[in-house]
């Protein structure tokens, strides 16, 4: 929740900031930013993710993946970045990179759809590696 504090600071700053350095009309500027801001971050920026992963272009994909959980507002969201960026190591043959990725997480403990696409790779680089 604390990301989630920030980007809203942030979001409401940046006008007031704005406005008070630049004037009235500057207000109006920041407030369209901020809502650009936060559409690419839960709009665009995930679909791009995924939209890379699925034309094999996993290097990105993994990048995006990667900002999607630093700028996470949940944990659950935070989870799926991750795992999402342990599928791009698995689809990019970075095996060793993959499995220290899912070692982090305890199955037990991910809800049901977490713990499917945890299953997923973990099977994933059992059968690339032979284990």
């Amino acid at each position: 929740m604390a990301r989630l504090a920030g980007w809203v600071a942030a979001c409401v700053g940046l006008p007031v900031v704005l406005g008070a350095a630049l004037g009235r009309a500057w207000t109006a500027s920041g407030v369209a930013v901020a809502i650009a801001a936060t559409a690419w971050l839960l709009l665009w920026l995930p679909r791009a993710a995924h939209a890379a992963f699925e034309a094999a272009r996993y290097a990105p994909a993994a990048r995006r993946y990667r900002l999607i959980a630093a700028l996470a507002f949940t944990a659950v969201r935070e989870r799926a970045a991750v795992l999402s960026r342990a599928a791009c190591d698995v689809a990019a043959g970075r095996h060793d990179a993959a499995e220290r990725t899912l070692a982090r997480f305890d199955g037990a403990a991910l809800d049901a759809a977490e713990r499917v696409t945890w299953l997923n790779n973990r099977a994933c680089v059992a059968l690339e590696t032979g284990g």
